[in-house]
């Protein structure tokens, strides 16, 4: 077990951002589920910051400073709470993580998010994934969770228009106010066991991954087939009328348990011809790499030794 024996140094912060839908979930569940044996080895995962409806990752600090109305106030200041937590444990590394760090940060809310830590080494943690992928996997959890879109690509020309695919762009944001040589940027293969993307987490933590000295989890957030999604995506557009969000919360809730239950009969009695099981050609998946290849290369340059590509 490493301790922090100097007690006026501050330890260590890794801050895991994201982005979505890179196994932030899978990650998030593995680190709250071990959290005693990583405190054994001198790394603190927070109870701080971890939201009762989502009780895994540390949302409810992200919430906070972005404003968000799923913040769920505490007693006290929330930051204090934690700076107190992480003095109550002397240890030397702290890991927070929420992919809601992305959500709504922009400058103003990543200099706040400085501000909050002053005092602590922090160091960046960032997983980027293949455009054409993130957008087909971020468009399957936002219509599975109740959002209405008339269809994908008029949620490709939505994530377009405010840059959320330019990887580049949003990188240099966090560059401004934390070092560049404290940004790790690594890359979520496609495909890929989930363990793959554990140990790559943990080494950049300084841990190793050896599955007897963890509690081992199941895959989290296994997508719906796309065949399921649209169907689901008919479904919202009735439920949009519905002006109470709580009722529209358990509604959909339940709405994607039934699916669940009928998925297998649903895909035999509905033919492809109605409802095919394809989000996207290749040609469309390619269009979305070549529209970000210079930024994407870019990255490559700069943080994987002149690597020629991202992907």
């Amino acid at each position: 077990m490493v301790l922090n024996t100097h007690m006026n140094k501050k330890p260590l912060i890794y801050l895991h951002i994201g982005r979505h839908k890179t196994g932030t979930t899978f990650l998030q569940t593995f680190l709250r589920l071990n959290e005693s044996l990583l405190l054994s080895k001198g790394i603190l995962y927070p109870k701080t910051g971890i939201p009762k409806i989502i009780p895994f990752a540390h949302h409810n600090l992200a919430w906070e400073i972005n404003r968000d109305e799923r913040f769920m106030p505490v007693k006290g200041s929330q930051w204090e709470n934690l700076h107190k937590e992480i003095e109550n444990n002397n240890t030397n590394v702290v890991v927070l993580s929420s992919e809601s760090f992305c959500e709504g940060f922009r400058e103003e809310q990543i200099h706040s998010l400085k501000n909050k830590l002053l005092g602590y080494e922090v160091k960046i943690i960032v997983y980027l994934r293949r455009q054409d992928k993130w957008y087909q996997s971020a468009y399957k959890g936002l219509v599975w969770d109740g959002y209405t879109y008339n269809s994908f690509s008029k949620f490709v020309e939505y994530m377009e228009s405010t840059g959320q695919g330019n990887y580049y762009n949003f990188i240099k944001r966090w560059e401004k106010y934390f070092e560049k040589e404290s940004i790790f940027v690594r890359i979520y293969k496609e495909g890929q066991p989930p363990e793959h993307i554990l140990k790559d987490f943990l080494s950049v933590i300084g841990l190793q991954y050896k599955t007897e000295d963890f509690v081992s989890i199941k895959n989290q957030n296994v997508s719906p087939n796309i065949k399921l999604i649209k169907i689901k995506c008919f479904v919202n557009r009735f439920n949009s009328f519905i002006s109470n969000n709580r009722i529209k919360f358990y509604i959909n809730v339940y709405e994607n348990k039934l699916l669940y239950i009928f998925y297998k009969l649903i895909n035999k009695i509905i033919p492809n011809f109605l409802i095919d099981n394809k989000l996207t050609t290749i040609q469309e998946d390619y269009k979305i790499l070549k529209r970000y290849e210079e930024s994407n290369s870019k990255i490559a340059k700069e943080y994987f030794q002149n690597a020629e590509k991202l992907f």
